[in-house]
């Protein structure tokens, strides 16, 4: 159940029953009461307004001792949250507030106006208090309402009753950094024109209607109230509120579909490498999360402090797409490589490969052979010529005593698909599990 706090003390949230009460009062304040209903004319009521409009200045206080501090009394009732915007940082609400002060100026005797208890006057030729909405969004002054139609109803003893209703829009400064389970802490700071030696505004209840928190995006939480003074200067009431968004939405269009969106990115590693369908098919999921990005940038405020933690998660997973699509590529270049292109050791090394050696190939060792010749040359060629079969015997030997590897390139991309799956995929998991537990549970 929610609760309520006002200079230290917490009230439970009015019921519906509490709320009708109060309402009944209101009413019977706003209606004229007569004790006896015949004894009531026009021409009373018109000797009354005269008498008490005599000398009457709605610019001054209506106390006898203007050093003294006029006291007025706030009763707030919260109707509904029409609309919260957390880009702009402005929650509109609809409220009123039922104030009550005494003025020493509008006493009389009843009986002298055949019994009248209750009269009722514009506001535009007694004194009211300027109530304002010091944090209002658009206007200081609350809207819903025409001021000069609107009227008090003062008793016989000078009690004053106004009620004064219509929709507020207020500032808001949101906290993003858990979207989309992210709650915000708003409020409704009101005040007066007079300095708090002249009038001393405090709130005496507050109300919540049963379809004040009816609304299908965020939920109310914590209504707090609290009474200060700035500089010695005004009095401020401060009714403050917290939102907690309701995710399921955002989970269902945002957050799942990305995940989704990442771990099928994962696949490219799995299509054959002669399909030719690798690159557009990470291309594609690469730019799907990119809209994804403009979608989401969209609904949330475009600050820098703080900043969303399911905004940096995407951005990690656009990077990983990213990589991706680069490894891809890298990879498919491996796959079409030529076999006549020999591996290098590192790479087999690094690749945990098999190597054999010795000379698979099927040529015969080169001899240096002592031939007789049966004809005559010359002493210079035949020498040149036995200088160039040593060498061709001693390349042969070297070439016999070189590792040889059996591994072709296709093999060597199937291998780095293999380990880029698993290493992209453990990345995915870790990232995913690690920033979705700390939104969710709202984990700094």
């Amino acid at each position: 159940m929610t609760m309520f706090g006002i200079r230290g003390c917490h009230y439970k949230r009015s019921s519906f029953l509490t709320h009708l009460a109060v309402q009944a009062a209101i009413i019977v304040n706003y209606c004229t009461v007569v004790s006896g209903t015949d004894a009531i004319s026009y021409r009373n009521m018109s000797k009354l307004h005269a008498d008490l409009l005599v000398n009457y200045n709605r610019y001054i206080r209506p106390l006898q001792d203007q050093r003294s501090t006029m006291n007025i009394s706030v009763i707030y009732t919260f109707k509904s949250l029409n609309d919260f915007d957390a880009v702009n940082g402005r929650m509109v609400t609809t409220g009123s507030l039922f104030a009550r002060w005494r003025d020493e100026m509008m006493t009389w005797v009843p009986h002298e106006y055949g019994d009248i208890e209750n009269v009722r006057m514009r506001e535009t030729v007694v004194w009211v208090p300027t109530i304002l909405l010091t944090n209002g969004a658009d206007d200081v002054y609350i809207k819903g309402i025409k001021r000069e139609d609107s009227s008090i109803v003062f008793d016989s003893k000078g009690m004053a009753s106004f009620l004064l209703s219509g929709v507020m829009t207020s500032t808001c400064d949101p906290d993003i950094t858990y979207y989309p389970y992210d709650k915000h802490n708003c409020s409704l700071q009101f005040t007066t024109q007079e300095p708090m030696n002249e009038i001393s505004l405090y709130l005496s209840d507050i109300i919540m209607l049963p379809e004040a928190d009816s609304n299908l995006l965020w939920e109310l939480n914590n209504f707090h109230i609290s009474t200060y003074s700035f500089l010695y200067y005004n009095t401020f009431i401060e009714i403050s509120l917290t939102l907690e968004r309701r995710p399921t939405y955002l989970i269902y269009t945002i957050i799942l579909p990305i995940s989704l969106l990442n771990f099928i990115n994962l696949l490219a590693f799995v299509l054959p490498a002669d399909s030719g369908e690798r690159v557009s098919f990470a291309t594609t999921i690469l730019l799907t999360l990119s809209v994804y990005m403009t979608i989401m940038s969209d609904s949330i405020p475009n600050t820098s402090d703080p900043v969303s933690i399911l905004t940096i998660s995407l951005m990690i997973k656009l990077a990983m797409s990213s990589l991706i699509v680069l490894t891809v590529i890298m990879t498919l270049n491996l796959y079409h490589l030529s076999d006549a292109t020999p591996v290098p050791g590192w790479l087999l090394r690094v690749l945990c490969f098999q190597r054999r050696t010795g000379n698979t190939d099927t040529k015969n060792d080169f001899k240096l052979e002592n031939r007789t010749h049966t004809y005559e040359i010359e002493t210079n060629i035949t020498r040149h010529l036995e200088i160039e079969e040593a060498n061709e015997e001693r390349e042969a030997e070297e070439k016999q005593r070189e590792p040889l590897y059996s591994t072709t390139w296709s093999a060597v991309g199937r291998v780095l698909d293999y380990i880029l799956l698993a290493v992209f995929t453990l990345i995915t998991v870790t990232e995913t599990t690690y920033n979705m537990v700390r939104i969710s549970n709202r984990i700094g």
